[in-house]
């Protein structure tokens, strides 16, 4: 499942591996997504996320064969992942979390950090990105089991060719980054 453009650079390096994958899309970045290939869709409008959370849990059980899913592998921290992976568990469809374990023990980034915490009280087995994450997982006593996995964002420049330039692109996609 992705719902935006961070989570489908971050799940790419999977999608493809087995035919029996299916991909969900959600359109909470419906201009950064456009195109990116997916199996399903939940559309919806610009909304507030306490409606995303609505619409998620309403219209994944009414995907075709959802209870047939052996999982459903949610990444990181975002609404549409804390959204499917309360309808998979209401659904009791087994929880994958990509990325899991990252902390920071405040409030912010907000809603990151409560979404994340709350998809480890979810999640079956969590891939954690580094030793640290899958110690914080341990540290609160999260149940599942756990796998250190590297990070699949890297795992998208492999096998790239470079050429010496002197520029680098960087996007920006933090809601703290956009008034300033």
């Amino acid at each position: 499942c992705y719902g935006t453009r961070p989570e489908w650079l971050k799940i790419k390096p999977l999608w493809g591996l087995s035919e029996e994958f299916k991909l969900l899309r959600i359109g909470q970045h419906t201009d950064l997504i456009k195109g990116l290939p997916h199996d399903y869709e939940i559309k919806y409008d610009e909304i507030g996320n306490g409606r995303l959370n609505d619409i998620v849990v309403n219209n994944l059980k009414n995907l075709p064969d959802i209870t047939n899913f052996d999982a459903i592998l949610v990444q990181g921290d975002t609404t549409s992942a804390f959204s499917i992976a309360l309808s998979a568990y209401h659904l009791g469809i087994p929880i994958i979390h990509l990325e899991a374990g990252l902390r920071t023990y405040v409030r912010n980034p907000y809603p990151e950090e409560f979404n994340r915490r709350a998809i480890s009280l979810m999640a079956d087995i969590h891939l954690c990105p580094t030793q640290g994450n899958i110690q914080h997982l341990y540290d609160e006593k999260v149940g599942g089991e756990k796998f250190i996995v590297g990070n699949t964002v890297l795992d998208n420049l492999v096998g790239i060719t470079t050429q010496k330039q002197n520029k680098v692109l960087i996007t920006l996609h933090r809601r703290e980054n956009l008034d300033n």
